[in-house]
């Protein structure tokens, strides 16, 4: 048996996820690229989940059963949605191993599980060690005579 005990457990908890994501600015621009209804029919238990994300209406979920008629339907076990979702799996290896089937347009596919994806996390960039100067460094000299130290440059000879 899975994580889930009824359809409600799973309405909740996954449908929070959905919610979530399309209450994030950068993942609902994302998500509205594809400007798409997208649905997740799950199994183990039986469980129905419709995100709306069309590019200029309303975005929602809704949970249970619904006449809306879906561009993408992800079919997959609850538990295996919940591993999508919570992006503990890689969706392209799930997609490839057979966990999950998709119906609709490969395009828009890519489109929502990239705005499902969270954003990269920014890496703060490395100090560096030493402050960089744009100036060459100078070494002292050594000891206290160096002003009296010439440099000789040979001059070319006049004799012929």
């Amino acid at each position: 048996m899975g994580s889930y005990e009824t359809a409600d457990a799973v309405h909740e908890e996954l449908g929070g996820v959905l919610r979530d994501a399309l209450s994030n600015e950068a993942q609902l621009a994302r998500l509205r690229k594809a400007d798409a209804v997208f649905q997740f029919v799950l199994t183990e238990p039986e469980a129905t989940l419709t995100c709306h994300a069309r590019a200029v209406l309303p975005v929602g979920v809704e949970t249970g059963e619904t006449k809306t008629v879906p561009d993408l339907v992800f079919a997959m076990a609850a538990d295996a949605a919940r591993a999508l979702l919570l992006h503990e799996r890689s969706p392209v290896l799930m997609l490839t191993g057979g966990e999950i089937a998709m119906k609709g347009s490969a395009t828009k596919l890519l489109q929502v599980l990239g705005g499902l994806a969270p954003e990269p996390e920014a890496t703060p960039e490395a100090a560096p060690a030493e402050p960089v100067s744009e100036e060459p460094a100078v070494e002292e000299a050594a000891d206290d005579d160096a002003d009296d130290d010439a440099t000789s440059v040979a001059q070319p000879s006049t004799e012929s």
